[in-house]
């Protein structure tokens, strides 16, 4: 809205813009993308979390190989990783600033396109020093950064899918982006280990990278041939017609909506109160999943299983099972046969309580023992958690599009996702168990999924 009054006084005051006008035709009151958009931004969404995931393997093998006997890494080592897990997203403002700059001068296709060009020079650049073997320690995490100017595209796409969709089903498109972001990692911690069973392990590397690099340029073609020159984003009085009306705000109907209507309703709204909610629900539950991610691996570690990709396998199925899952929750339509589960958030909250005393229940009992049965409970207890969290209610996106200042929400919702989510997750993990313990890692990501329950 905003940017709308933004545009509204560049035109009063007569500032050179230009404007591209059309006739679309829609048949039905709910209007998604066009199909190739929705393709293109979700296929967009899934290459940039496979490349922020497929170092991973080289990030746990370094984690393994620094532990000493009594499984503690030093601090310097528990930032390197960190770095490589989450380091692509240190340079995002200043990806924000470059998309924006040439989207304001090239429409969104420039935008889109830039994204997929730093992502191919990336990985192009990280290939040729693979294949070579001049690939160290510093040139990795001068790639991770590099790749890191491509992450603001994951404001850029929900900003055009959802100025071209309608207010009903944005949970809908929430739900495949989810999905997609999901199965981007699964491919992208997997990739390593395909390599491995096609070339020697000291050109997997190479290999993926290659992978990833011919996947960016792919994608740079298909932008080229497919995507729209210029995005048109529906009016306010069709896009959000069906809440007005559900809410009694637009007795007249669907005409008599004007801009000032959609203003006016969105400011009834309590804004802090539902945007303090939404913001803590949607970095809750990415902090959770990527902190259990780790914690799945570092139990792989302690179980001694890690080798042969293990960690980077396990990771990996396990996003891979929770991106169809999500989805179908989120509001993705499933086969007619399958019911669609039904999701409480009191329910979530009584089985992270029952988690959390389990875990101390069990550990009083076994009195500190490390036995092979213990080792079980803790695996299980990470399965029951990312359960928990999948029956947790999905995010209610079409709350922050109810609010007066919904891009300020949307992006600061990407902002915290990427630091206080997929970095500080991480790190929070390899920190307190290696410090504190598994037990106190896992009762902490009971309580953050308890409190991503209440805020659904």
């Amino acid at each position: 809205l905003e940017a709308i009054r933004h545009e509204a006084k560049e035109a009063a005051a007569g500032s050179p813009r230009t404007l591209h006008f059309g006739v679309v035709h829609h048949y039905r009151e709910s209007i998604h993308p066009a199909p190739q958009v929705q393709a293109i931004c979700f296929a967009s969404f899934g290459l940039f979390m496979a490349n922020f995931a497929c170092p991973f393997a080289r990030a746990f093998r370094c984690y393994n190989s620094e532990r000493g006997t009594d499984r503690q890494a030093s601090l310097a080592t528990i930032c390197f990783v960190a770095l490589l897990l989450g380091g692509v997203f240190l340079t995002m403002p200043v990806s924000l600033y470059l998309i924006r700059f040439v989207t304001s001068r090239a429409d969104h296709v420039g935008g889109i396109a830039m994204f997929a060009t730093v992502l191919f020079l990336a990985s192009l650049a990280s290939a040729v020093l693979e294949l070579y073997a001049w690939m160290d320690d510093v040139h990795l995490v001068l790639l991770r950064l590099v790749e890191g100017l491509a992450s603001g595209v994951l404001f850029q796409m929900r900003i055009i899918l959802g100025s071209m969709s309608t207010h009903d089903v944005l949970q809908e498109i929430n739900g495949r982006m989810t999905s997609a972001c999901n199965m981007g990692i699964a491919f992208g911690a997997l990739l390593p280990w395909c390599s491995s069973l096609l070339v020697a392990e000291r050109a997997a590397d190479a290999l993926a990278a290659g992978v990833l690099a011919a996947l960016s340029f792919g994608l740079l073609v298909w932008i080229a041939m497919a995507f729209p020159r210029h995005v048109h984003s529906l009016p306010l009085r069709v896009r959000f017609a069906s809440w007005l009306q559900a809410n009694g705000r637009s007795p007249g109907g669907a005409a008599g909506i004007t801009g000032e209507t959609v203003i006016a309703a969105a400011s009834a709204v309590d804004e802090r109160r539902h945007g303090m909610r939404f913001l803590v629900s949607g970095v809750t539950r990415v902090f959770v999943q990527s902190a259990a991610a780790v914690a799945l691996v570092l139990w792989i570690s302690d179980a001694g299983l890690a080798g042969d990709f293990q960690q980077t396998k396990a990771m990996g199925l396990m996003y891979a099972i929770a991106a169809p899952f999500e989805a179908f929750t989120h509001g993705v339509e499933g086969p007619a046969w399958l019911a669609r589960p039904k999701v409480n958030r009191m329910g979530s909250v009584a089985l992270s309580v029952a988690i959390f005393v389990g875990v101390w229940g069990l550990r009083l009992l076994r009195l500190g023992q490390d036995t092979t049965e213990a080792d079980c409970m803790d695996l299980a207890w990470i399965v029951f958690l990312m359960a928990t969290l999948g029956t947790t209610q999905p995010l209610d996106m079409t709350m922050m599009y109810e609010l007066t200042d919904n891009e300020y929400y949307m992006v600061m919702l990407e902002w915290l996702k990427a630091y206080a989510g997929r970095l500080l997750g991480p790190v929070f993990a390899l920190a307190v168990e290696n410090w504190l313990g598994f037990e106190v890692l896992v009762s902490s990501l009971c309580i953050a999924t308890g409190v991503a329950a209440l805020t659904a």
